[in-house]
């Protein structure tokens, strides 16, 4: 016999394990967090270069473009608190 035709056969086993499916369903559900996003660390840096005189191709220029490499060598930048 296959599936069905037994789910048939036996209805209370099958009402049963719908209803406890059902149940955890509500009792994971009420337990679940209310978070809708997971806590996630974004870690950004502002990179501040002064080049007085000079427009913004110039600084782009002159300033090196590749600070993956830079900020992956060191091991902690200093933090600076935002101001309010």
């Amino acid at each position: 016999m296959n599936f069905v035709k037994k789910s048939l056969k036996y209805p209370q086993v099958t009402l049963s394990i719908l209803a406890l499916t059902f149940l955890v369903g509500v009792y994971s559900l009420m337990e679940m967090p209310r978070r809708e996003d997971a806590k996630v660390k974004v870690r950004v840096g502002q990179v501040i270069a002064l080049y007085p005189g000079a427009n913004a191709l110039q600084v782009e220029e002159q300033v090196p473009g590749n600070w993956n490499s830079i900020y992956s060598s060191t091991r902690r930048c200093a933090r600076k608190k935002r101001p309010p």
